[in-house]
């Protein structure tokens, strides 16, 4: 089994290369489509994404649309959950940071050179050089504002990645088959139960993170601890009757949640 994360720059080829991987693995391909559709298996299905351009990074663009921090708990947790599958290929979305402390995941990097970038586009997009420059150009802004603002991190952190392609040197084909050598070699070991099982306990820490924020309630008295899986501990105050009685109904309401030890107070209104 393996477990790979890529994060690439947009007219790299690391798409094309993501799936060649996940199709000479036998693995499952989680890129913008397929994780849209965990989120929605986890709640997101009723939240409006908003208006998606089809040239746009969609999951960037939508988790950035409205409530930023609802988003991006509900994309960490649904990173988390997939990985928690312990094999698959996933694009991006902070993934290669989100799993940094678990060995068995093989992060990549693919980048190219801005001419190999701007003729890829040209001829797979059938832009024109100009357009091509303007949208790489927008999206590495965009790409490099979300991990600051998601993160704190530059994407370009080398110390995120286990392996950097330069496709304009390597090309699709020996880049993938790269990646393929490396992931089945015996560097990189397969999930061990107390890491899947950790992966499991963050997305479900994020899962509740977001619920509670959905539904306005202040985190910053709370807290929450998820010492094994499907066991919820909440402790500290709410601001007032009405959120404490909710956040037991809201935590009923996620599926993966089989224990909660509630220890919620009202905050004292004389409080400073």
């Amino acid at each position: 089994m393996a477990l790979i994360t890529i994060t690439r720059q947009i007219g790299s080829g690391g798409m094309a290369i993501a799936q060649k991987v996940a199709e000479g693995l036998g693995l499952e391909l989680f890129d913008d489509e397929r994780l849209q559709q965990e989120a929605a298996q986890a709640g997101m299905d009723n939240i409006n994404w908003g208006h998606l351009d089809e040239k746009a990074p969609g999951f960037i663009d939508r988790i950035l649309s409205a409530k930023p921090d609802i988003y991006l708990d509900f994309m960490e947790a649904v990173i988390y959950n997939v990985a928690h599958k312990g094999q698959g290929v996933i694009i991006g979305h902070g993934s290669p940071l989100l799993l940094r402390d678990f060995d068995c995941a093989l992060h990549i990097f693919v980048h190219a050179s801005d001419d190999t970038r701007v003729q890829n586009l040209m001829q797979h997009q059938d832009l024109s050089q100009e357009v091509a420059k303007k949208l790489i150009q927008r999206n590495d802004k965009e790409h490099n504002g979300f991990f600051q603002y998601a993160f704190q991190m530059d994407v370009h952190d080398l110390s995120l990645y286990d392996l950097v392609i330069n496709t304009a040197k390597l090309g699709i084909n020996q880049a993938a088959q790269t990646i393929m050598n490396v992931a089945t070699s015996k560097v990189i070991d397969a999930c061990s139960l107390t890491a899947l099982d950790a992966m499991k306990r963050h997305g479900l820490h994020k899962r509740i993170h977001a619920e509670l924020l959905k539904h306005n309630i202040t985190l910053n008295l709370l807290t929450i601890d998820v010492p094994a899986t499907g066991v919820v501990h909440i402790s500290g105050l709410a601001f007032n009757h009405e959120d404490r009685e909710l956040i037991p109904k809201i935590l009923a309401k996620i599926p993966e949640i089989s224990q909660i030890q509630n220890h919620v107070s009202v905050r004292p209104t004389s409080a400073s």
